[in-house]
């Protein structure tokens, strides 16, 4: 008889065969997981949610197995937002985080950190994977980046702005932090003079107060590949667990609660 015809007449017999094949399938899948999390040095856990477990330099995230959720918009911002973010908060650098931050004026940053009080400074983050030449004054205006980090820097809080590419702000900041404002007018070359013209004009507000703001803003450049090997070295030294799969959790933990401020 072929096989249509067994399976019409023995039904029962077929379905319980085929149950038991997709269990023993399943034990197999198991046990593989299992070997591969021991041969890893890992212990098998079964999946949960991360907690946020003590604060400062001690801090340690549980950090579990399970699939990735796949909510990453983009894996430059993911991972600076766990690198320069949520560890520094779990190692009691900063009070809190907040990520999709917003102030009274509506302007919004990728993520906030929140100063240990008393004497501790917030600091702002925004995150531009890369631009095709080099962030200009004019190129961050373009992409809605201006004004914000001038509000931002405006308000006595810390700006950082991170990209793969170069920004002529960088060098203008550098300068400014280590010069007084008289100095760092002349020591100014032609395109930092254009670029600090178009903040006077931008921001409306004058060279001193340029100066001022500049001295508040960090520009670090770190493309994507560097990022990504400087945030699971990062992981592995900080979290418990695999770092891949600690660094995928986390990532997944922290975009889940936009707007939410979370402390360790």
């Amino acid at each position: 008889p072929g096989v249509l015809e067994i399976v019409q007449r023995h039904p029962w017999e077929v379905a319980g065969v085929t149950l038991l094949a997709l269990v023993l399938l399943l034990a197999l899948t198991l046990l593989v997981d299992w070997r591969r999390s021991e041969s890893a040095g890992q212990s098998y856990r079964r999946p949960s949610e991360i907690r946020f477990a003590g604060s400062g330099p001690d801090a340690r995230v549980a950090a579990v197995r399970g699939g990735v959720a796949g909510k990453w918009g983009n894996r430059y911002e993911t991972w600076w937002i766990v690198w320069r973010g949520v560890l520094p908060v779990l190692r009691g650098e900063f009070d809190a985080i907040q990520i999709k931050s917003q102030d009274l004026a509506g302007e919004r940053a990728e993520f906030r950190l929140y100063g240990r009080p008393p004497t501790g400074l917030d600091e702002v983050h925004q995150c531009k994977r890369w631009h095709a030449t080099q962030w200009t004054v004019a190129a961050l205006e373009r992409e809605g980046i201006l004004r914000p980090l001038g509000n931002y820097l405006g308000s006595e809080v810390r700006v950082v702005f991170a990209s793969g590419t170069s920004s002529v702000l960088g060098a203008m900041a550098e300068k400014a932090r280590n010069l007084t404002p008289r100095a760092w007018l002349a020591g100014l070359n032609r395109s930092e003079i254009r670029a600090k013209d178009e903040l006077v004009q931008a921001w409306n507000i004058g060279e001193l107060e340029v100066h001022d703001r500049l001295t508040r803003l960090s520009v670090d450049v770190i493309d994507e590949a560097t990022l990504r090997v400087s945030v699971t070295e990062r992981v592995a030294v900080q979290l418990s667990g695999d770092p891949e799969h600690a660094l995928q959790q986390l990532a997944d933990f922290v975009l889940d609660n936009p707007m939410t401020r979370l402390t360790s």
